[in-house]
């Protein structure tokens, strides 16, 4: 009770006395608390201003870094990207907010060591360095702060592609000397339409000096292939693939007369088992026009004991004159294959499939006329896969459509399409045994007949997929390559 007492005392001393000693103590703890306040709120700002623009420069990077394909306006759209895509001011500054945010980027062939370029076919990374900004202090001022505090953010990015469904050859684009930007084949699905048939002759002949033609066919290098071009042969039999090829494991050209050995591994889609498993896995419609062999019915197309064809070619079938020579009166007599564009064993790239040739083989294999809409060969097999178009016995008995060998499995509509990386290798500089480039564009096939004992292929062209506003973007659905775009730093 006696402390209470006292402490009432002092409190009422307090309040009487005139002496102004605790201004002096409250005006020092105003300055430091305001010194506090400042470093709190505007080194917070400085902060936040950092951390905005470090965010700037990760999607500045990553925007341009997905434009990094090689071809020869890459470095111009990757720094358009950088420096455009992104339009939004930094929220935490207070000077000069709007206007550029980005600096012009630099570009590296590598890293550790660093090393600049300024040829898009070897820029494989972008550095993206925002411009400064700043904060102008408030609360600092008042305890003599001078100047604004600045920052900057920087950040480095690279994309590459994974191709991601087997891929065992490629082709020099045909088109690359109209192409004002080469570097991606981008006007290739442009300029060849939908339903062209392209003998496919591998040009990459031994000692690697035929190969970089506009139009050239080429194989890759079997995996392990270790010089043996055996390989090929299993390699070319794959339904799927084995892993994604990706910039750490580039695909190369596989030069010489090679091409002969793969062929057993590109006919196992026409009833031709050479092993198990994918070497045993054929197409669900196997027609090719060759009559069944008389040793062995059942197993018509390829001898696996003996490495040769069984097949007996159609007495009466001309391919040159095909609708005379194919429609419904000869389908007890032969079977026909589907139609080759005419001329396109002399021009290499046909004109486009006839129509007449189309009803011809119709009639040859189907009762009725050739459906509305139906305008090349691979929509007549996708018909004949559905069972939408029935065979007729006479066609049946002429050639069974459905693989006959014991030993084959059957695989989807799919196993008769071959997809073709296509390279402007002149920009590539793609003559004879070279490492391609990152696959940003493929095409695919549709083998309309065995490949002949040389390994060249008849195939009409389906679709693309990429990269280019021609095709698939990449990561769509059903589209095997894959963009992987990523900071590095």
């Amino acid at each position: 009770m006696r402390e209470i007492s006292r402490l009432r005392s002092l409190l009422g001393e307090l309040r009487r006395d005139e002496y102004g000693g605790v201004l002096i103590y409250f005006t020092l703890l105003i300055i430091v608390m305001m010194g506090m306040i400042g470093l709190v709120l505007e080194g917070g700002s400085l902060l936040h201003l950092n951390s905005d623009l470090q965010e700037l420069a990760d999607a500045a990077a990553l925007a341009g870094a997905a434009e990094l394909d090689g071809a020869k306006d890459a470095i111009t759209r990757a720094t358009n990207k950088a420096e455009n895509l992104l339009t939004n001011n930094v929220n935490w500054s207070n000077v000069a907010v709007s206007g550029v945010q980005i600096n012009a980027p630099t570009f590296y062939r590598s890293l550790n060591p660093d090393t600049a370029t300024t040829d898009p076919a070897q820029a494989n990374y972008i550095k993206v360095t925002t411009v400064t900004r700043s904060v102008k202090p408030s609360f600092l001022v008042a305890v003599g702060a001078k100047g604004n505090d600045s920052t900057s953010a920087t950040a480095m990015a690279q994309a590459t592609y994974s191709m991601c469904a087997p891929l065992q050859s490629f082709m020099c684009n045909p088109y690359e000397a109209s192409e004002t930007n080469p570097g991606n084949a981008n006007n290739f699905s442009a300029k060849l339409p939908v339903g062209t048939m392209i003998l496919l002759l591998n040009k990459f002949v031994s000692g690697g000096t035929g190969g970089g033609a506009p139009g050239n066919w080429g194989l890759l290098m079997a995996p392990n292939e270790n010089s043996n071009p055996n390989n090929q042969t299993p390699f070319w039999a794959e339904s799927s693939a084995g892993s994604c090829s990706a910039a750490s494991n580039p695909s190369s050209t596989d030069t010489g007369n090679v091409a002969k050995f793969a062929q057993p591994g590109m006919n196992v889609r026409f009833d031709s088992p050479i092993g198990t498993s994918d070497q045993s896995l054929s197409a669900p419609v196997v027609i090719d026009g060759f009559l069944p062999s008389s040793s062995d019915p059942k197993c018509n197309r390829y001898d696996p004991t003996t490495g040769k064809t069984q097949q007996v070619s159609p007495t009466g079938f001309d391919p040159t004159n095909y609708s005379a020579t194919c429609n419904a009166t000869t389908s007890s007599s032969f079977s026909c294959p589907l139609p080759r564009d005419r001329l396109v064993d002399t021009t290499i790239i046909g004109g486009g499939p006839n129509i007449t040739d189309l009803q011809a083989y119709w009639k040859n294999h189907h009762a009725g006329s050739l459906p509305a809409g139906v305008t090349n060969r691979y929509q007549i097999y996708q018909q004949e896969v559905s069972g939408a178009a029935p065979f007729t016995a006479a066609s049946e008995k002429a050639e069974p459509h459905a693989p006959m060998c014991a030993k084959a499995t059957v695989g989807d509509q799919s196993r008769r399409l071959i997809n073709v990386a296509i390279v402007d290798c002149s920009y590539w500089g793609i003559t004879g045994k070279k490492t391609l480039p990152q696959t940003t564009l493929y095409a695919q096939f549709f083998m309309t007949e065995p490949a002949d004992s040389s390994g060249n292929i008849y195939g009409e062209y389906v679709t693309t997929y990429g990269i280019g506003t021609n095709s698939a973007s990449p990561n769509a659905p059903g589209n095997a390559i894959h963009q992987i775009v990523q900071l590095v730093r």
